[in-house]
């Protein structure tokens, strides 16, 4: 199946995606989240340097993109972030299925405050 079927290639969209950075910026990050996925969980800490480091040069997005076949809770948080996201806190509930215990930021992206 190609990706054009699957919207992956579908461009930044304020209206249905989750964004982080002026809409407008240069350099769009757009990352397809698994929240059952190790490698997704680790690419947090990461995004959050390569934010920090180029600030509103940058627009992350994020989309979901659940592989249920291995990992079968992926759907259910994905449906809870969104849930969250509804209530105006998306982020939180992003950083905190990841099993970021940052303080609550009131709906807002977290401060890209690296961990090393």
């Amino acid at each position: 199946m190609s990706s054009d079927r699957l919207g992956l290639s579908a461009p930044p969209d304020a209206s249905r995606d989750h964004m982080v950075g002026p809409p407008d910026a240069p350099l769009q990050l757009v990352e397809y989240t698994d929240f059952e996925c190790p490698s997704c969980q680790a690419a947090l800490r990461v995004l959050d340097r390569i934010r920090k480091r180029l600030g509103d040069e940058l627009v992350l997005v994020v989309r979901h993109f659940p592989v249920a076949d291995a990992h079968p809770m992926a759907l259910i948080a994905a449906e809870a972030v969104e849930a969250a996201g509804a209530q105006g806190r998306f982020w939180d509930m992003y950083r905190r299925i990841y099993g970021d215990r940052s303080p609550p930021t009131d709906g807002q992206p977290a401060p890209v405050t690296p961990r090393d």
